[in-house]
């Protein structure tokens, strides 16, 4: 009995993750905004506007391109939207998030072409496969072009 309860607990504990940019070391085990959700951070600085994950935020991939850092980070959500994913540029001036985007799906590969960083999410609940393109602070979905940013907030949820 006590083996079923250690893990239940272990699959609803919020995971995080550590990573490091040129920039300082990535964080998302910071507890920020009015939802008191797991926030990214970078060098010990919370990036802003804040991007916040659900049930938890995980850094996936850190992708040097000139003198930027490129973070793909994943949300983790529950059964009805299991992942969604953001692309955070980070320079010596800041950091620029984009909206969270993908199907709901947490199949993802992650590359980075030249400097393009593309992110294939498969397909989920009915929505096909899809390709995003982060590349030069502009997001594209499919080949065509989408808002990439947010506004206050940069919420996974």
């Amino acid at each position: 009995m006590k083996k079923i309860l250690l893990i239940s607990a272990l699959m609803i504990a919020p995971v995080f993750s550590h990573a490091q940019s040129r920039f300082g070391e990535i964080r998302t085990d910071v507890n920020a905004g009015k939802y008191e959700a797991p926030s990214l951070s970078i060098g010990g600085k919370l990036v802003h506007p804040l991007v916040s994950g659900n049930n938890s935020l995980q850094a996936l991939k850190v992708f040097h391109e000139g003198d930027i850092d490129i973070i793909v980070s994943e949300s983790e959500g529950g059964s009805l939207c299991p992942a969604l994913f953001n692309v955070t540029a980070v320079s010596k001036d800041g950091a620029v998030p984009t909206k969270f985007f993908g199907t709901c799906s947490d199949l993802v590969n992650i590359s980075h072409e030249g400097n393009k960083t593309i992110i294939k999410v498969h397909g989920y609940n009915d929505k096909p496969d899809t390709a995003y393109i982060y590349e030069g602070g502009s997001l594209f979905e499919n080949g065509k072009r989408i808002a990439p940013f947010c506004g206050k907030s940069c919420d996974g949820f």
